[in-house]
């Protein structure tokens, strides 16, 4: 009966610690940016974003105001970027799947989009 018991414990321990390094793996940025540069014209775009990224940094080259969110589109999510501001999203963890981004009706921007894997 003991060695049935320590063999489960064993065996529990080997699958928290599988776990845990599948865990710190997805946790881990690979290294790998990306860059883009994206012409808006006042569409609303969905951009899927695969894999998940950990941070992106935006800048908005104008010549009008770009409106940027991350994951939701929710109006009161956006954050407003003016030409020649710039903004960085970043987390410990990949979440970026999705962006969003639109100019008012007749504006338009360019944008540059740094992610990291």
């Amino acid at each position: 009966m003991q060695k049935l018991e320590l063999s489960v414990r064993i065996q529990s321990l080997e699958n928290g610690i599988r776990e845990l390094r599948e865990y710190l793996q997805a946790i881990k940025p690979e290294g790998i940016s990306v860059y883009d540069e994206v012409h808006i014209d006042g569409e609303k775009i969905k951009r899927s974003v695969f894999p998940p990224l950990f941070s992106l940094h935006v800048w908005n080259d104008g010549p009008d105001p770009v409106f940027i969110a991350i994951n939701k589109k929710e109006t009161k999510r956006y954050v407003k970027l003016n030409m020649d501001e710039d903004i960085t999203f970043k987390y410990d963890v990949p979440v970026i799947k999705l962006l969003y981004y639109y100019c008012n009706a007749g504006e338009e921007a360019n944008i540059r989009l740094v992610g990291l894997y």
